[in-house]
């Protein structure tokens, strides 16, 4: 017994020595909505299981999830002020002079944002004409490039919401007749709540794009360290895991 008791201790003192041993790394995320980001309190998310598994993967750093607001997070980064990396971006939101003066990891995540209306009243997206006459329901902040003209002309009329899911609940209480939200969002909602109705998701996407990581050029060893990590990750697991809603 008291051999055991011995292992046990050292095998716990390994442990502590290995958890002091990594690097902590702050990992923002502005994408505070489901199911990337569901309770902050809880650290319940998608973005928290990653930053979990990231740092069960890694054995060198440690992953710490940080939900700051979008505009802070723009801020930070074109200042060159970022103090760690930024989870779950497409680069190409992004300025040029912040691409190219950044680096960036492998997708972590594969997204859609996906035209949505009621299966009752379906609408299948062929470019801003196809909505024309209708009622979109978008996210207050959001900027939805292609739809921007028509939206000011009046040829679509916007609803603004305070989410993603607050505009799917919109739509299913008739006060919209589509919206575009994130196919991880809808996958999230069509199996975490309770919404009224069914979903109809058109043939053609809004938008298709990977979701990476934006390492500042100071932080090198840990954009190659993540590289490696991030690498084929699909088939990775952990990965597989941490991205099951």
């Amino acid at each position: 017994m008291k051999i055991l008791s011995v292992l046990k201790s050292i095998a716990i003192l390994a442990a502590c020595a290995f958890a002091q041993a990594q690097t902590d790394v702050t990992v923002y995320t502005y994408n505070d909505r489901p199911p990337f980001v569901v309770d902050k309190a809880k650290q319940d998310g998608l973005e928290y299981r990653l930053c979990q598994w990231l740092t069960k993967a890694s054995g060198t750093y440690r992953f710490n999830l940080k939900v700051i607001p979008a505009p802070e997070a723009k801020a930070l980064v074109e200042k060159g002020e970022m103090k760690g990396v930024l989870l779950g971006v497409n680069k190409v939101w992004f300025p040029e002079a912040v691409r190219t003066s950044n680096l960036w990891t492998p997708a972590i995540l594969w997204d859609r944002n996906l035209v949505v209306s009621m299966d009752a009243k379906k609408v299948e997206y062929a470019g801003p004409g196809s909505l024309a006459g209708l009622r979109l329901a978008g996210v207050a902040g959001f900027v939805y490039p292609a739809l921007t003209d028509a939206v000011k002309a009046g040829r679509i009329q916007r609803l603004d919401c305070g989410s993603e899911i607050l505009a799917l609940e919109a739509m299913a209480a008739g006060k919209a007749d589509v919206t575009i939200v994130s196919e991880w969002t809808l996958m999230y909602a069509q199996l975490r709540l309770d919404i009224k109705g069914n979903f109809y998701q058109s043939n053609k996407p809004f938008l298709e794009f990977e979701r990476v990581i934006l390492v500042p050029p100071s932080m090198k060893a840990l954009h190659e360290h993540l590289s490696k990590l991030l690498a084929d990750v699909r088939k990775n697991p952990g990965w597989q895991e941490a991205t099951s809603l």
